[in-house]
């Protein structure tokens, strides 16, 4: 038996003993984590995160499909509604180059995120 894996072990404990406890541990934090993110989502419902427009405008419409689609790809999307339009407009010019959008999708973004924002 390799001396530098039992001198390290206590008495009556097997490496493999030890390995598997920590390694349930292991798991027990990672199960615990994964509750504990899921469980600080307010919420997930995209209606509520993202409102559906309401007048009916397509750069509108499209700038929400935008918002939902491109920025859930990297994050989950925060609720429009927790930031004032000044605050969207320094957060835009990096998610814009982060998702590489045109000029013409940015803009419909801006215009959706704008009309939510808070006042």
């Amino acid at each position: 038996m390799d001396t530098a894996l039992t001198s390290n072990t206590p008495k009556g404990k097997t490496v493999a003993a030890i390995q598997g406890k920590h390694r349930q541990r292991v798991g027990w934090l990672f199960v615990v984590s994964v509750v504990s993110l899921l469980s600080s989502c307010a919420t997930t419902d995209i209606n509520v995160i993202a409102p559906p427009v309401a007048d009916g405008s397509s750069q509108l419409a499209r700038g929400r499909i935008i918002y939902v689609t491109k920025c859930a790809k990297c994050h989950a999307p925060e609720p429009v509604q927790n930031y004032t339009a000044a605050e969207w407009h320094t957060i835009m010019p990096e998610m814009v180059e982060e998702t590489h959008l045109n000029p013409a999708d940015a803009a419909a973004v801006m215009a959706y995120v704008e009309s939510l924002a808070a006042r």
